[in-house]
Formats: structure tokens, C-alpha cells, sequence
């Protein structure tokens, strides 16, 4: 029977030099092959920022911890409309043509049906509207440069702390290190079933971008960036598998830089009324981030792109930031209908009916300024509908109604009511009586 060998010709070269015990060639052809392949090879450093430092016990917010894993209601309070920052370190990046790079990017733009993170904005945006949503609960760091931000920290490597230290500090004079600014650009509509009509991805961009003047992320190196816009910008690419996919491109000899972006937090309803006072657009009740079921949803690192063909840079592999939607919280919003005013004599109580929005597990609670009036409660004052005895001597009353979600985030709305004395003289100047009251006609 004829024997049959599998191996190659190389593979019988390789096999006949092991039987003479030539293993020096094969160590010199191991080494050569580990040196190539790290010629070509980069390390990436991925985290997100965690708002929500515990010590001993006590929430420090808006002090920010960086973190490859997930942000949920342990580490962090985020509200829709926000934005989670996304740090991306790459250090030993190959020469490649032109010295361009395009590096892609997804984060899950819906899950089960539900608007999960709609777009990319860059870091001085996410830390302006968290302001603008929530004045003065310091959430997030009033701006770029507050310390808080804590841009090179935390569970990092101590050659990407370096090299993210490095590209911030570099540069000519006493400026910053070098740096870019990438527009971005180019999202199309993802409509879900349930969305208000209107309410669509470039809608929400639209009034975005007229609050925060566009969008642009930044990018630092430890080399120029060259080329203008068209060489360093940000794309979308597509919507795929639930997930919306954008290019980063740059163009510089740097053989590190720190990529900063920020992943925006689907809103439903708008924390805001008008929207246009806080620039946030909800694509309708129920569809914003907050009102997702089950695990996290996700940011994830894809891969170097060089036109369809293999990247010079390599892979890096899928590195991953969650969040849970259990770290989403809601602003809630309300507003009250009840009466202007109410005339001594007339019959019934004054009822408030108070309409709370964005509610997420909430607590009602109202409160009364009985001014010079004598008016008192009638049932529960820990519900949406407030009812009065308006009593018998005037004044004004000024109801104030709070809502809380989750225990934690509150918005008040106020009422006020006038009770006056019957306003009208009857046909003997003494008896007075209200407005409209059919037994009576006024003389005056």
C-alpha cells in the first residue's frame, strides 16, 4: 500500500532539519516570528466613568472613577438625556499609510424593542448637559478642567497612565498636548415600533445640537494630528444587530493617543418642558433608556479599519463597557390644574390634580401655605389629587407638589389660589354675594 504524507514541502524541510537536530534555526525562526508579529501589535486600555465613589459608606458624586465593567446603582447615578464618558488608550500604534487610522466603534443603540444609547457627543457636552438637566446636584464635574475628572486615573496600567499623562502634557509653549477635535456626523433614523411620531434620531440630534452648538469628541497624542477635518472626524457607519456603529479616524505619527467620546442616554419623555430649555427630545413615554428589561447594555471596541482589507494596526480584541438600566434614573417633571380663585359663600372644596411625568417608582407628597386663610385638608395629602376646605376668611393659598422617583431625584411644581369675599352688593347695600349666584342681582 502506498504511504501518504500530509505535511508540505516546507513542513518536510522543517521535519528533515528536526532529524538532523538543527534546533538553533528553529529557535531563530521562533524569534524572528514573535518580533514581526509585535512589530504590528498595540495594546488598548478601555474604561468608563463611574459618578459615585463610596466611602465608608458615604456617596462622594461626580467624582469620577474609571472602570472596564459595568456601571449600575452601586457605583454610579446617571439620568436619560446624560452621557456615559468612554476613555480608549491605545499605546504602541503602528506606521500605517499616511499615517491614517480608523478605529470602529458600537454601542447598542436599542434592546428589546426599547431606545437604549442614541448617538455619540463628545466629553464637554455630557458634563454641560448633566448640569443643565440637574442644576446643582453635581452628578458629573462642572467641566474639563475640574479635577474631579480625573482624566489619566484609576485601574490603569502603569504605561497607559503614562502615555495618557504624556499626551495631555505635550505640545509646544505651555499649552495642552496635541490634540484634535473629531465633528461627528452622518447618523440616520432608527425608528422603533411605539416611538412618537416626529421623534426620531435626527430629530433628537437636531435639538441637541442647537443647545450644545454640534458635537465633537477629542482625541490626544503624543505626535501632530494633520490633515484638517477630512482626516479626523467621526462617522456613522450603520445600524446592525441592535447596535449603531461609528468611525473614528485621525491622522498623525503618534504612537498613542487617548480617544474620548461620550455615549448618550436615551431620554422617553423630556426631563424638561419646553424640551427645547434643556435640549433633550424623549422619543415618547416608556422608550427611553431607564425602561430597558433584563441585563446591560453595552460600548463596545470593533476593530481597525483599512478599507476591507487587513488593518497594519491588528486586532485588538472586543472590549466591553456596560451599563445597567437599573443606573438610569429619571428627572420627573409636573404640573398642577386647579382653581385661580374661590368665592366665600360659594359651595364645594378647592381640587388639585397634579400630573407627574417621567415617574419611576414615586412618592407624592404636597404641601400647603394657607396664608391669612383658615382652609384646611381634606384626606390624603400623598397622592396626585389634593382637595381643600377653602374656609372663610380670605387670602391666598399656595399648594406645592413634589414628586420623587426611587427616593432620590424630585421635582416640585407649585398652584396658587385666591379666596375672596363675595364680591357683590346685593339691592339693599348690605347682603353680598359671588359672582354669578341666580338668586341675587348686583347693584354694584
Amino acid at each position: 500500500m502506498k504511504k501518504i504524507t500530509n505535511y508540505s514541502r516546507t513542513g518536510k524541510y522543517w521535519f528533515q532539519v528536526l532529524q538532523k537536530g538543527n534546533f538553533i534555526w528553529i529557535a531563530f525562526l521562533l524569534i524572528f516570528l514573535i518580533s514581526s508579529q509585535s512589530i504590528y501589535s498595540q495594546s488598548a486600555d478601555f474604561r468608563q466613568a463611574a459618578n459615585e465613589r463610596n466611602i465608608q459608606g458615604n456617596k462622594d458624586l461626580g467624582y469620577i472613577y474609571w472602570l472596564n465593567g459595568i456601571l449600575n446603582n452601586n457605583n454610579s447615578e446617571y439620568t436619560e438625556g446624560m452621557a456615559t464618558l468612554q476613555r480608549l488608550i491605545f499605546e504602541d500604534i503602528p506606521s500605517t499609510p499616511g499615517f491614517n487610522h480608523t478605529f470602529r466603534v458600537k454601542m447598542q443603540a436599542q434592546k428589546n424593542g426599547v431606545h437604549a444609547y442614541d448617538f455619540m457627543i463628545g466629553w464637554e457636552d455630557a458634563l454641560e448637559v448633566s448640569e443643565t438637566i440637574l442644576p446643582g446636584f453635581g452628578l458629573m464635574p462642572e467641566n474639563y478642567a475640574d479635577l474631579d475628572l480625573n482624566i489619566c486615573g484609576d485601574a490603569i496600567s502603569a504605561s497607559a497612565e503614562t502615555e495618557c499623562n504624556t499626551a495631555h502634557d505635550l505640545g509646544t509653549g505651555t499649552g495642552p498636548g496635541y490634540t484634535a477635535t473629531l465633528e461627528i456626523s452622518g447618523e440616520e433614523n432608527l425608528v422603533l415600533p411605539g416611538d412618537l411620531p416626529g421623534r426620531t434620531t435626527q430629530a433628537v440630534i437636531a435639538l441637541f445640537e442647537s443647545k450644545y452648538s454640534g458635537r465633537e469628541i477629542q482625541i490626544w497624542g503624543n505626535a501632530e494630528f494633520t490633515g484638517g477635518d477630512s482626516a479626523n472626524k467621526v462617522e456613522f457607519v450603520k445600524y446592525e444587530a441592535g447596535y449603531i456603529f461609528y468611525d473614528i479616524s485621525w491622522q498623525s505619527e503618534a504612537t498613542s493617543v487617548v480617544i474620548e467620546f461620550a455615549a448618550h442616554i436615551a431620554a422617553g419623555n423630556s426631563p424638561s418642558d419646553p424640551p427645547s430649555d434643556d435640549g433633550i427630545l424623549g422619543y415618547g413615554p416608556g422608550r427611553g433608556a431607564s425602561f430597558i428589561n433584563g441585563g446591560p447594555y453595552h460600548v463596545i471596541t470593533d476593530q481597525f479599519q483599512n478599507n476591507g482589507e487587513t488593518p497594519v494596526e491588528g486586532e485588538i480584541g472586543s472590549l466591553d463597557n456596560q451599563l445597567m438600566a437599573g443606573a438610569v434614573l429619571l428627572k420627573p417633571r409636573c404640573s398642577i390644574d386647579g382653581p385661580d380663585s374661590f368665592c366665600i359663600g360659594d359651595e364645594g372644596n378647592l381640587v388639585y390634580t397634579a400630573t407627574p411625568v417621567n415617574i419611576q417608582d414615586p412618592t407624592y407628597k404636597w404641601t400647603i401655605d394657607k396664608g391669612t386663610t383658615n382652609a384646611s385638608l381634606v384626606g390624603s395629602d400623598e397622592t396626585p389629587t389634593l382637595t381643600l376646605n377653602p374656609g372663610t376668611q380670605e387670602g391666598t393659598i399656595k399648594v406645592t407638589f413634589t414628586v420623587t422617583n426611587n427616593g432620590t431625584l424630585s421635582s416640585s411644581c407649585e398652584y396658587e389660589t385666591i379666596i375672596e369675599n363675595p364680591p357683590y352688593a346685593g339691592e339693599d347695600g348690605t347682603l353680598r354675594f359671588c359672582e354669578g349666584d341666580p338668586t341675587q342681582s348686583s347693584v354694584n
